[in-house]
């Protein structure tokens, strides 16, 4: 198996692979120097380093709290009540909030008469597995 190389550009540690995607489809035609993305990606990443890991561990507490929940369970008759109870106790699930509107500005064409069926399966997906969870015989 073929070990992969990486370099170091602007603070990061980054694969050859993906510096040279970015460097050779991505950055060309769009008007984006390598050194400004390169310089602008690291800003973010080490921007957003400790929020990324704050929300790891919140995430990996969160699926403690789950497990425990369904080992001390085990055996016993799923309680659906009970659950979406203990789920919404831990913070994992949290009331739907008041509606509100996005605006964008410069979308592709494509993208923006796309949008709709996007939407749409979106809202059928998440209905789908979020409110089907009734046991099944």
């Amino acid at each position: 198996m073929k070990k992969e190389k990486y370099i170091e550009i602007e603070n990061l540690t980054v694969s050859e692979n993906l510096y040279s995607f970015v460097s050779k489809n991505l950055l060309p035609g769009i008007g984006i120097s390598n050194s400004d993305f390169w310089n602008g990606f690291s800003k973010n990443i080490h921007k957003l380093t400790s929020k990324n890991k704050e929300l790891l561990e919140k995430r990996e507490d969160l699926q403690k709290k789950i497990d425990d929940f369904h080992k001390k369970r085990k055996g016993n008759e799923f309680n659906f009540k009970e659950y979406n109870k203990f789920l919404n106790d831990i913070g994992y699930l949290k009331k739907t909030g008041p509606d509100f509107k996005i605006k964008t500005k410069n979308v592709d064409n494509e993208i923006a008469a796309l949008s709709f069926s996007i939407w749409w399966a979106m809202r059928n997906i998440n209905k789908a597995s979020c409110c089907t969870m009734e046991k099944i015989d």
